[in-house]
């Protein structure tokens, strides 16, 4: 499979897409989702599985978003009895609406099959979570408002005033998306909190009471 054309975008497609890949990028693939973020790998992963798999990096999120999904829906236990977990693995596969041949189950029952990391992968979300909305983007916008003269036929100077968008993953519409403006006085606030939290993080990563413990940090 040396080159995609269009890439999948429903389930039956992304699975079909799976089971003609090559060996060796189905290799790729398998190592890509063992890895520390399971499913959601990382923006190097993702952009060498794009080459590997001749898919743009969005064709290549939604199939692995598809994985995740089905991973879910199976929900592997790490005792389960073979014919258990086989069992699961069809009826899920089935439910996709793509052909299913004996090479996809085979295929799919190894990138489905319990994953220790994706399990503490999806406890770290968890915990990081929490209650409270996340922030997932955060947009700036540079707004130079002019200082016109009383005549109103000249500009005495602009005023830069930075307008920001948080967004967030709330499922409510007022904490979506959080929209504020500060002038430059706030930016060196807002940079000095900024590097106020950089330095408390250091702290933490050099203490040696804190290394006897497993930071779980981005990379």
């Amino acid at each position: 499979m040396s080159e995609v054309a269009v890439a999948p975008t429903t389930l039956s497609q992304a699975v079909s897409f799976v089971g003609a890949l090559s060996e060796e990028q189905f290799s790729e693939m398998q190592a890509a989702i063992r890895g520390q973020h399971s499913f959601e790998v990382s923006k190097v992963d993702r952009s060498r599985l794009s080459g590997v798999l001749s898919l743009p990096d969005d064709g290549v999120s939604y199939v692995l978003r598809v994985l995740g999904f089905l991973y879910n829906q199976i929900e592997p236990r790490r005792d389960e009895r073979r014919e258990v977990f086989a069992g699961k693995l069809e009826g899920v596969l089935n439910r996709t609406g793509a052909e299913i041949s004996d090479e996809i189950k085979k295929r799919f029952s190894l990138l489905l099959a319990f994953s220790e990391n994706h399990e503490t992968h999806l406890k770290i979300e968890r915990l990081g979570a929490g209650f409270i909305a996340s922030v997932r983007s955060v947009q700036t916008f540079l707004d130079l408002r002019p200082n016109f003269s009383d005549s109103r036929t000249s500009i005495d100077g602009v005023v830069p005033v930075i307008q920001m968008n948080i967004i967030t993953d709330s499922p409510r519409n007022h904490e979506a998306s959080i929209v504020f403006q500060m002038d430059m006085n706030g930016l060196v606030e807002l940079k000095k909190a900024i590097d106020d939290i950089d330095a408390k993080i250091a702290a933490i990563k050099s203490n040696d009471s804190v290394n006897t413990l497993k930071l779980l940090l981005p990379e």
